[in-house]
């Protein structure tokens, strides 16, 4: 339950992803392309994440939850207070860290594309900010802001704002505060590079 962001959202078994270990007689695992948690406290082939195939339209997906970060730890922990506060005894218990096993199924999966479906943080119904999501890619392309993660080593090569289109008139220009990567409502492109540190390969994998 350790790797779960909520003890009541859990995977199905059928279908869930296995992240594929050291040793393991998998298939996959002898791919030159597999990549493993090596770390002894994140060996786990576990995560929170389903395969979704959609046979009539010849689509694959995975569905997995927001990573999780020792900021989202700090977050947990103060809205667990809060909710003892309000006189729930549900909150937040410690979880493991798991955008090293998120980066990992990525590599492991070839995913080619990230779309996140919330942001990193929203207001719950009490008002209080809830971390949904810990920010599994860098701050700015600076090489100061990569992220090592075990065997993999994580770097934004760019970013932009996906201009919007007016419905009513789909001829008419985003407006330049829409565009702007700052504002709440805009929807960013990052093309991010993932390099696999034993191997030598890297791939790029589009997030939106």
């Amino acid at each position: 339950m350790i790797c779960n962001r909520w003890h009541n959202i859990l995977p199905y078994d059928k279908t869930r992803v296995l992240i594929q270990q050291t040793g393991s007689s998998s298939a996959n695992n002898k791919d030159e392309e597999s990549c493993v948690l090596s770390n002894c406290e994140n060996r786990t082939s576990y995560i929170n994440a389903n395969h979704v195939r959609v046979p009539e339209a010849a689509k694959h997906y995975i569905l997995t939850q927001g990573p999780i970060d020792k900021n989202d730890q700090r977050q947990r922990t103060l809205s667990s207070s809060m909710m003892l506060m309000l006189g729930s005894s549900s909150g937040g218990n410690a979880r493991s860290e798991t955008v090293s096993h998120f980066w990992t199924m990525a590599w492991q999966q070839k995913s080619p594309a990230i779309v996140m479906l919330c942001r990193t943080h929203e207001r719950d119904a009490y008002g209080c900010l809830q971390c949904k999501c810990a920010r599994y890619w860098p701050k700015s392309t600076s090489d100061s802001d990569i992220i090592r993660l075990l065997d993999l080593e994580i770097r934004l090569l760019e970013e932009h704002a996906l201009k919007r289109v007016d419905q009513t008139n789909p001829a008419k220009e985003a407006s330049p505060r829409l565009m702007d990567k700052n504002d709440d409502q805009c929807t960013m492109v990052r093309k991010i590079e993932v390099l696999h540190l034993n191997k030598k390969k890297k791939r790029i994998v589009t997030q939106y």
